[in-house]
């Protein structure tokens, strides 16, 4: 009867070390002893980028919910260069399963001529028991207010160019040629019915007698031949008289 009770309780001893051995690894599975770890990649793209803009711009991470884990590091610093960038915040620790939310955005800077992207991204990240004892994740984001999904977090920053002043046109002014005489004219319109008259205004200009370059008077030739008659008249006068004597 002695033995009897001895080999029960060996039993039981037994069977009581093989449940302690086993549960502590089922209690770590049920409450996420193994854990996953995700990481949120940030890109951005910065349109008419001069060569010579070193341009940083900055992207914060912050949950929806208390008590969500987050990284250590919830600020991003993204250095463009050739018009795009690319950052990853720091790995998310997830040590149970469950539905976790965030939202990436991005900070305003003080540049004027920069338009910002001030769209913020909602992020939802879901830790799934894999079937194997551990996690695995999927990760979804969307545009704030706009509920499609994407796989991308970008955003798109412009600098603004300041637009060229039109050039002013230069404006050539003809000289006008004053007319002596101004001659008017009634002239018909063709093509309107009944022929309607309108007056023009045609400006001639007469013509002067071209310079020869001599200046002596006509007046003082012609007083010169008329003298000259006169003389000569007067000695054929005088010859007559002087041959009847």
């Amino acid at each position: 009867m002695i033995k009897k009770i001895k080999k029960l309780c060996r039993l039981l001893c037994i069977s009581a070390l093989i449940g302690i051995l086993l549960l502590p690894g089922q209690v770590m599975a049920d409450r996420g002893g193994n854990s996953c770890r995700v990481t949120l990649p940030v890109s951005v793209i910065y349109r008419n980028q001069n060569s010579a803009d070193s341009r940083v711009f900055e992207y914060v991470l912050s949950a929806k919910e208390s008590g969500v884990p987050i990284p250590q590091e919830t600020e991003l610093c993204i250095t463009v260069s050739n018009g795009a960038g690319r950052g990853l915040f720091g790995a998310i620790e997830y040590t149970e399963p469950g539905e976790y939310h965030y939202e990436i955005s991005q900070k305003s800077g003080s540049v004027k001529n920069i338009r910002y992207d001030q769209s913020p991204y909602e992020v939802t990240v879901y830790v799934l028991n894999d079937g194997q004892g551990g996690f695995e994740s999927e990760v979804w984001a969307s545009r704030k207010g706009s509920g499609s999904k994407t796989d991308a977090i970008q955003f798109v920053n412009t600098r603004l160019i300041a637009k060229k002043p039109a050039a002013t046109p230069v404006i050539t002014r003809i000289p006008t040629t004053k007319s002596t005489t101004a001659l008017k004219r009634a002239t018909t319109v063709q093509g309107r019915p009944g022929g309607s008259t309108t007056a023009v205004s045609h400006s001639v200009k007469t013509a002067s007698s071209p310079k020869t370059g001599d200046n002596t008077p006509l007046e003082v030739f012609v007083g010169i031949l008329v003298l000259s008659g006169v003389m000569a008249a007067a000695i054929l006068v005088l010859r007559k008289l002087q041959k009847k004597q």
